[in-house]
């Protein structure tokens, strides 16, 4: 069967329409066909939801000013690989434009990113931390981790599982001897596949306390799972309040947005989707008011 023959005998199969592969009505039929999944509790997710919870995010955070990086439209010359890249170079994770203002990030322990080999690096929410903490964070293709690759005696996994213990409740000896925390950075569905590598040792497992997602793309999982850079920042967040009561004795330890450079890049692709989505709605607007107008002319 020929392409021709397979579009039309799909478009026959939507509801008996008799649909043009070049409609309007096809584009509809594919938009009301992919539905978006639905949350744990039953209620569909709506992307203005997502939205709301990020201004709040935004206006809590302590970071440089946006603006510098959301007016440079251009793509600059990776100064390793010498491609051109937007802010970043995916590749070879250095900042490709407006170095001197990107913020650096210290963190009080390493952070080990597994990134599946099959995510493609460009969409990955993590991989943009190592610019923000080159010295301090490494990242791990998962088809080259053994099992054996970490000290179990000094490392967390961060993954909420039967075995974790919330990071609020870690011990003044784990906190104390702990070096560094592993993130797996892929899908839900590809988790099990990485963590089974890390059975040949007894790690400790962590997760952290349920958060919402910023995340403005739809997802089949429940509003609860964040997105990888979220957890991560979550993590460093709670892991300095605990060290700070539990090892100093500082009850009165207050966050200080220590590591809200963590979502630096996060919040500035969230901010460009966000400028193109108005864009866009201004377009349609306009467009629309043109044709209204030409009709009121004639």
């Amino acid at each position: 069967m020929d392409y021709k023959s397979r579009r039309d005998k799909k478009f026959k199969t939507l509801k008996g329409r008799n649909l043009s592969a070049n409609s309007n009505d096809d584009v509809e039929v594919v938009q009301k066909k992919v539905k978006p999944s639905k949350w744990d509790d039953g209620k569909v997710p709506i992307l203005e939801e997502s939205i709301e919870r990020m201004k709040s995010v935004i206006k809590s955070l302590k970071l440089p000013d946006f603006e510098p990086f959301l007016n440079d439209q251009g793509r600059h010359e990776c100064p390793v690989c010498n491609r051109n890249r937007k802010f970043y170079c995916h590749d070879c994770l250095v900042a490709t434009s407006l170095a001197e203002q990107t913020p650096k990030v210290d963190l009080p322990i390493s952070l080990s990113i597994i990134h599946h080999e099959s995510e493609k690096r460009a969409k990955s929410s993590a991989l943009p931390l190592k610019v923000l903490s080159p010295e301090q964070i490494e990242v791990i293709d998962s088809a080259k981790i053994q099992g054996d690759d970490f000290d179990p005696e000094t490392t967390l996994i961060l993954f909420p599982n039967d075995k974790s213990i919330e990071v609020k409740d870690l011990s003044e000896d784990v906190l104390r001897t702990t070096k560094r925390v592993v993130a797996v950075d892929c899908t839900w569905f590809q988790t099990a596949g990485i963590l089974n590598r890390l059975k040949q040792k007894e790690y400790k497992y962590v997760k952290i306390a349920d958060y919402d997602t910023t995340f403005w793309r739809h997802q089949s999982q429940s509003s609860k799972h964040l997105a990888t850079c979220e957890a991560i920042y979550y993590f460093y967040k709670e892991y300095k309040e605990t060290f700070e009561k539990v090892v100093n004795k500082n009850e009165n330890y207050s966050y200080g947005g220590e590591y809200d450079g963590l979502l630096f890049y996060y919040i500035i692709q969230y901010l460009q989707i966000q400028r193109g989505y108005l864009k866009a709605q201004t377009k349609g607007k306009n467009q629309q008011e043109d044709k209204e107008e030409e009709r009121d002319d004639n």
